[in-house]
């Protein structure tokens, strides 16, 4: 079994067809499988054979895993991957064998974080550890360069860097992986030259899908501050003295600490469940937002964003790159504000009224909704000001 695990990897790792990224998700289950295996078959005096991998050894991994704190989408996660190991082993030949998943409760209902747009706001008007504030060794020494062309370069905090690169993916949608390989010319003008667009590749695509996103005020903003003074082939944000990209590890490590500073305390819940679907007893106790913050709440704010402003499903999927609606919707969850005001569409407060609140609404509403669409699409930057003047002028 340890050989063929050895041979596993290797071909995966030698496959030119498969991501990086999904490589190193591989790896790692193969890893936890073989800390398990070895634990398994401890107090054996025979070789542990491909063959012996059965139910009962499911069985133990989930015991295993579960006392070890993992959660049941991780647990199931490591052994799909032992059973692509198997069916590999068998297409090679090395084996007759074959096996199932054993069921078991995985999927559990959790509140997806997200920023709402107040809170980007703040991130993004927070100045105090910009390199230009005289200030700004009060929160951090590290310092950023940044190559320009004709050989110049320009200095940034590493805070100031991890910040806009946080804002600017919030409203772009996108994954760590692909804000950090955008360049300069990723950004393209409308044949009109009245609007903008990212357009870029998908790294974790398999079909490297293409995407294309309108601009908005705060990425023109942040475009306009890391491109200038640059060509369009070089790379948008800065990269490492060694010409690498900054690193999702790094940035995750950091963005705890910038979210603190900047005081986004919105307290929220992140449970953890057993295998059963029990919360594990504390896990549900609300924390400070910050504490929780990775890089991927910059997909699932933008999403969020999406959603409250009413944008079409299939366009806004077609704008976060996902093709099934499935997996697109385990991105965003029903906030207590929905809550409340589709709810309460419901029933009078007073239960003896005829009409609901929903038929009191006064005529002049749609009116007013309207207005209040075509100033958050000109706020965005979404329209020029020209075309909001006209369009306020015909409705009013």
């Amino acid at each position: 079994f340890f050989f063929l695990l050895k041979e596993y990897q290797k071909s995966i790792e030698e496959n030119i067809t498969l991501r990086k990224g999904y490589k190193k998700s591989i790896k790692s289950s193969l890893e936890r499988i073989r800390e398990f295996t070895k634990h398994y078959t401890k107090d054996s005096n025979y070789s542990f054979l491909i063959t012996d991998i059965d139910d009962e050894y499911q069985k133990n991994y989930l015991d295993y895993s579960t006392k070890r704190g993992d959660q049941p989408s991780t647990i199931r996660k490591r052994l799909k991957t032992l059973i692509s190991m198997i069916n590999w082993c068998r297409k090679k030949g090395y084996t007759n064998h074959s096996m199932s998943l054993i069921p078991f409760n995985h999927d559990f209902e959790k509140r997806v974080l997200y920023w709402s747009r107040t809170e980007v706001l703040q991130l993004y008007k927070f100045e105090k550890f910009n390199f230009k504030n005289p200030e700004y060794q009060k929160y951090t020494t590290e310092l950023i360069t940044d190559n320009l062309k004709n050989g110049k370069t320009i200095t940034y905090t590493n805070l100031e860097v991890y910040r806009d690169m946080i804002v600017f993916g919030c409203g772009l949608g996108c994954r760590f992986g692909d804000l950090v390989n955008l360049k300069v010319d990723n950004y393209e003008f409308s044949d009109d030259r009245t609007k903008g667009f990212f357009v870029f590749r998908m790294e974790k695509s398999r079909l490297s899908k293409q995407v294309k996103i309108p601009i908005n005020n705060l990425t023109f903003q942040l475009w306009k501050k890391y491109s200038k003074n640059k060509k369009r082939t070089h790379y948008l944000f800065p990269r490492t003295n060694k010409g690498n990209p900054i690193s999702n590890q790094k940035v995750n490590k950091h963005i705890k600490d910038i979210g603190e500073i900047v005081e986004l305390n919105r307290l929220v819940s992140n449970p953890k469940f057993t295998l059963e679907g029990k919360v594990i007893e504390n896990s549900s106790t609300r924390i400070p937002l910050h504490k929780l913050l990775t890089t991927h709440i910059m997909r699932r704010t933008f999403i969020r964003e999406g959603v409250e402003n009413n944008i079409p499903t299939h366009v806004l999927m077609t704008m976060s790159g996902h093709t099934t609606e499935k997996v697109f919707r385990k991105y965003f969850s029903t906030t207590t504000k929905e809550l409340d005001s589709e709810g309460q569409k419901m029933f009078t407060m007073n239960l003896n009224e005829n009409k609901t609140q929903t038929n009191d609404v006064p005529k002049g509403s749609d009116l007013e909704q309207d207005l209040k669409k075509l100033k958050d699409l000109f706020e965005k930057g979404l329209i020029p000001e020209s075309v909001y003047i006209k369009s306020i002028s015909k409705l009013v």
